[in-house]
């Protein structure tokens, strides 16, 4: 019976101290929400087409079109497409030198991601089997680097077998 005096004392006493005060004061809804603003504008990826055999050698910056990695966080990336004239096996290989450049570069092949576990980081080699006139996704990204001022370097070439 006491916890239930105490209890109600203390009810009233807090009713009591909100009741009291300016009572000049009008009660007001917060002002509504401003408009959401829009999401930043996403940098639409180019697709570069190559041609089996073809050395490309680019730069990649920070600040270039995202993709997600496989640890779901993106990243800079450059895109490509190929389409074999024959079927059986490409192969992707992307050399950087990742001292000097103080990056780590992922390979994707359609859905296939390649990434170096440790050192040697370079090269990425990755393969997919492919059919005659049907076009591949190829991506080069950036999975982390400790310099996000300068352009990073890379060569990717493809071969068919």
């Amino acid at each position: 019976m006491a916890i239930r005096h105490l209890a109600a004392v203390v009810y009233v006493a807090a009713l009591a101290a909100a009741c009291s005060g300016d009572h000049d004061k009008t009660f007001r809804l917060p002002p509504a929400p401003s408009e959401p603003s829009p999401p930043p504008t996403l940098l639409t990826p180019t697709v570069r087409e190559i041609a089996i055999g073809e050395t490309v050698s680019a730069d990649i910056l920070i600040a270039g079109p995202q993709c997600a990695t496989s640890h779901e966080r993106a990243v800079p990336c450059h895109y490509f497409a190929f389409t074999p004239s024959a079927d059986g096996t490409v192969t992707a290989t992307l050399t950087w030198d990742p001292v000097t450049t103080d990056t780590i570069l992922l390979l994707r092949i359609e859905n296939t991601q390649i990434e170096a576990s440790g050192p040697p980081w370079s090269p990425l080699v990755g393969q997919v089997t492919v059919h005659a006139g049907q076009r591949y996704a190829l991506q080069v990204g950036m999975a982390g680097t400790g310099d996000d001022s300068t352009p990073k370097p890379y060569v990717l070439t493809t071969s068919l077998r």
